[in-house]
């Protein structure tokens, strides 16, 4: 059985152990690239881009997509994002590695306040639909451990 980090109170003791020349084990991520596509997640799970995000995943799959997030299953290594570019990164929001941790772990602060103040909250995930703060906090456990084993944290 899989074991994903404990979000989000084992985020800081890895983010601390993530060096901004660590070469991913898989993709084309950086780790500079990693946290802020962590952060732009969460901003994702707290409907910062409203309706903008629409679901990628077939209606009939959603089921069975929703049924794996809640499991013990882990991301692939090979998944690509729909909403990422195919062959490409995004560019980079903050000057530094450093920058971006301490904005992540702001973001992960943001969420749980936004979920104190908004538990009937759903927002739509690009490939798991409709998700409430139980089902974003599973996602996060599983993406934080994805990207964590990326850069051999793990």
């Amino acid at each position: 059985m899989p074991t994903f980090i404990d979000f989000p109170t084992e985020v800081e003791i890895y983010l601390t152990k993530l060096d901004k020349d660590a070469a991913a084990l898989w993709g084309m991520m950086t780790a500079q690239h990693a946290v802020e596509h962590l952060l732009l997640i969460l901003s994702v799970s707290t409907g910062k881009y409203g309706s903008k995000i629409a679901i990628e995943t077939p209606l009939e799959k959603l089921p069975k997509y929703k049924a794996s997030l809640m499991g013990d299953y882990p991301f692939p290594q090979d998944f690509k994002a729909p909403i990422l570019p195919k062959d490409a990164t995004l560019p980079l929001v903050y000057d530094s590695l450093g920058v971006a941790k301490i904005e992540l772990l702001k973001g992960i602060d943001a969420f749980f306040a936004y979920y104190q103040e908004n538990p009937q909250a759903i927002h739509t995930h690009p490939v798991f639909g409709d998700c409430h703060f139980e089902e974003w906090k599973r996602f996060h456990s599983k993406h934080f451990t994805h990207h964590f084993a990326q850069f051999g944290l793990l």
